[in-house]
């Protein structure tokens, strides 16, 4: 199926397999623990970074998230601290072909890390943001 000019892919999450795997089309794909689809990556780092001791500035949270061409994994760096709330981002540099992306959540250590903020851009353009209101 195509959509806006790209070609879109059915994911499945084969689980029951052994090893479990992801099902793209033909292909498949070993599936590692707590890897998300691209949609609930953000719940998995919450989760990640609630189940973090001593969380600080600096710190590399990273989970295999998968995608039309496989799994890959997703780091995100604490890049900033305001008062409960954390800031973590990832970020892809601009390559051959492919514009640079950055992924930011402000997550709140009062709600479980739960995202309060979320922030996709493209080149510096926000594609998308979605916040949590009060």
């Amino acid at each position: 199926m195509r959509r806006q000019g790209r070609e879109r892919e059915l994911l499945v999450f084969d689980r029951e397999a052994v090893p479990p795997r992801l099902l793209v089309g033909a292909r498949a794909y070993t599936l590692s623990a707590g890897t998300q689809d691209r949609l609930s990556w953000w719940l998995q780092l919450a989760a990640l970074m609630a189940a973090e001791p001593a969380p600080h500035v600096g710190l590399r949270l990273r989970m295999p998230v998968a995608g039309a061409t496989g799994v890959h994994d997703w780091d995100f760096e604490v890049v900033a601290r305001d008062g409960d709330r954390w800031l973590l981002q990832r970020a892809l540099r601009r390559g051959p072909g492919r514009p640079a992306l950055q992924w930011s959540a402000w997550l709140d250590g009062q709600r479980g890390f739960l995202p309060v903020d979320l922030r996709f851009s493209l080149d510096d353009d926000e594609q998308w943001a979605l916040r949590l209101l009060d």
